[in-house]
C-alpha cells in the first residue's frame, strides 16, 4: 500500500462516518439513502484528485445558484437534491410542468456556461 492509498483509505472513513451521523439526525433522509450502497463505491472509487475536482465543482454550482432567482434555486433542488417529478415540482410551485421544464433547462444550461467559463469540465 502507497501513502495514496492510506489517505483514500481515511478520506473514505471520514466520508462514511459523516454520512452516519447525517443519517442518524435525519430519519427522512435515511430513507433515501443506504449506508450499504455508499460503502461500495466509496471503497472501490475514491480518488482524491476527482474528489476534490469535484468539490471545487459543487463549490461553483452552489455559488451559481445563490445568484439565481428563489425560485429557480427552488425547482433545482427539487428536481436534482429531492428528486421530485417535474409534476411534483409543478403543484408544489403552483406553475405548469412546461414552466418547470423550461426552467430547468435554462438553468443547466446556466449551470454549464459557468463551468466552462471557471476552466471546468462539464460532463
Amino acid at each position: 500500500m502507497n501513502e495514496n492509498d492510506n489517505l483514500n483509505n481515511y478520506l473514505a472513513a471520514v466520508c462514511k462516518n459523516i454520512l452516519y451521523n447525517k443519517l442518524r439526525k435525519d430519519k427522512k433522509l435515511a430513507k433515501i439513502l443506504s449506508i450499504e450502497d455508499y460503502q461500495a463505491i466509496l471503497k472501490d472509487n475514491f480518488n482524491t484528485e476527482d474528489l476534490y475536482e469535484e468539490k471545487e465543482k459543487i463549490d461553483a454550482v452552489k455559488k451559481i445558484l445563490e445568484g439565481m432567482d428563489e425560485k429557480s434555486r427552488n425547482i433545482f433542488m427539487l428536481f436534482y437534491y429531492e428528486q421530485r417529478k417535474v409534476e411534483e415540482i409543478s403543484i408544489i410551485l403552483g406553475i405548469t410542468k412546461s414552466n418547470v421544464k423550461t426552467k430547468l433547462h435554462r438553468i443547466r444550461k446556466k449551470i454549464k456556461n459557468n463551468l466552462l467559463k471557471g476552466g471546468y469540465r462539464y460532463e
